[in-house]
């Protein structure tokens, strides 16, 4: 489980959420959020629809080549990350049991890899441009 208090950067707000961090210890899952989760844009982020972002490991494994290096769990914003599970045949609607949580896809949304400048040249218009 990844959560995140913002943290100062270069940009046009100077703060952010993104970069999550790994907790070893249970993390309460309500329909905002995450507890400990600061969550800085809430028209686009948390909310009943969007709790919790998940992102799974082939995902990750998918972005190394692209980024020259394995990117670190949490860049991307997610909170919880699958090390099985394809993203590609997921359906809306379907649903995933985590311990005494069941959580439901409401949506895709794609890494936030425009807005935030990400480790390992990711805001390179080459990178970008993918």
């Amino acid at each position: 489980m990844n959560i995140r208090q913002t943290r100062q950067i270069a940009t046009k707000s100077g703060w952010t959420g993104i970069y999550k961090e790994s907790v070893k210890t249970p993390v309460h899952v309500g329909q905002e959020g995450l507890e400990g989760d600061q969550i800085l844009d809430r028209e686009n982020h948390g909310g009943p629809e969007q709790a919790v972002y998940v992102y799974t490991q082939p995902d990750y494994e998918w972005w190394t080549p692209q980024l020259g290096a394995a990117p670190h769990p949490g860049i991307f914003g997610e909170n919880l990350l699958f090390p099985d599970l394809q993203s590609a045949p997921v359906l809306i609607g379907q649903r995933f049991g985590v311990g005494e949580v069941v959580l439901e896809v409401i949506s895709a949304l794609l890494p936030r890899s425009i807005a935030h400048p990400l480790p390992h040249g990711c805001t390179q218009p080459a990178t970008l441009a993918r």
